[in-house]
């Protein structure tokens, strides 16, 4: 399965909270799972439902989801370093 996530830049900081960011900078693993399932989307950018999106998440590897959660973080930062240029 391809994971993908959907962030859109603009209505992050209505959807993010700062305890939420912070757990992703802090890598608390529960509240990473959360928030990355919160934001997973299929092949079609459909929201996946959380808690099937748990149990994906869930089942992988700690590598896979280390690296998916740095890249879903630096997205992040990205999206909110530059809201007005969706972060390019």
């Amino acid at each position: 399965m391809t994971i993908k996530f959907k962030v859109d830049g603009d209505k992050l900081g209505e959807s993010l909270t700062f305890d939420e960011l912070i757990a992703l900078q802090d890598g608390q693993a529960r509240a990473v799972r959360d928030v990355l399932a919160r934001y997973m989307v299929d092949e079609q950018d459909a929201p996946i439902p959380f808690q099937q999106a748990c149990e994906v998440l869930g089942a992988m590897k700690l590598a896979e989801v280390a690296d998916i959660a740095k890249q879903f973080t630096a997205a992040i930062q990205d999206k909110t370093a530059n809201p007005t240029n969706g972060g390019k």
